[in-house]
């Protein structure tokens, strides 16, 4: 069991990077759709890609904690489960959308975070659903 479990959450983790990299590209292609065409539109969009691809790194790298799943103290506590998966992560998100906010740059944050957001929880459910972990936990 504990060997399936690492598993699904390392494909789970490398799924959440890929996914959530092309919905980022795709919402920031839309996004500056009207910038696109001149050179400076078509590169400053491939700057904001790579800053996606790699927030969307950095995010998933913050979701190894999840591996914290595997400590029984963890799985059989419905808290702990949900911040093992997700506390780090919202943590970085919410330090970054308060950082574009700063420098008036708002929108950006929603079209980086989001994608990351929707994908991990898409994926946190899948997870919770296969292993059937809710059985484990106190409510």
């Amino acid at each position: 069991m504990r060997r399936r479990i690492i598993r699904q959450l390392w494909i789970n983790l490398l799924l959440t990077f890929v996914i959530s990299s092309i919905m980022t590209a795709i919402l920031i292609r839309i996004y500056f759709s009207k910038e696109a065409g001149s050179l400076e539109g078509n590169s400053g969009i491939s700057i904001f890609i790579l800053t996606g691809i790699v927030l969307s790194l950095i995010l998933t790298l913050s979701t190894s904690f999840s591996f914290l799943i595997l400590n029984d103290n963890v799985r059989k506590n419905k808290l702990y489960c949900l911040l093992a998966f997700f506390l780090l992560p919202i943590l970085l998100c919410l330090s970054f959308i308060l950082s574009l906010f700063y420098h008036d740059i708002s929108d950006l944050s929603f079209l980086l975070t989001v994608p990351f957001i929707l994908t991990h929880m898409f994926f946190y459910s899948l997870f919770m659903k296969k292993f059937n972990l809710k059985q484990f936990m106190e409510v």
